[in-house]
């Protein structure tokens, strides 16, 4: 713990890899572990690329309605849309280990025939 203009923080630093860059993490929470920062880190930064997706992607914040319901209808359709397209990109690309254990079957069974 350090205190930075008086007000104590927590640094941590953690790189990954043997040759990894090194970063720094700096709260003030000073209860917190390691782990529970990371944990937090990994949340707010979904949350991050999440609103950085739909931003540029699907036009979040780019409604140019004075109506506040027209406002929150493009936020939401914003929002399902990304939603959507995220669902649809992990159900296609990703394999269970049930799946991969199939393949791995079929492909010794294959090779002994």
């Amino acid at each position: 713990m350090v205190l930075l203009d008086g007000k104590p923080v927590k640094l941590f630093f953690s790189r990954k890899g043997k040759r990894g860059n090194w970063k720094t993490f700096i709260g003030t929470n000073t209860t917190l572990s390691f782990i529970q920062m990371i944990e937090i880190y990994n949340i707010r930064w979904t949350i991050e690329v999440f609103f950085k997706e739909s931003k540029q992607l699907f036009g979040l914040g780019k409604d140019q309605a004075n109506d506040f319901d027209s406002q929150i209808a493009a936020t939401t359709l914003s929002m399902l849309q990304h939603i959507l397209i995220t669902t649809r990109y992990r159900f296609e690309n990703y394999e269970s280990k049930g799946a991969l254990f199939r393949q791995a079957q079929v492909e010794i069974f294959n090779e002994k025939i």
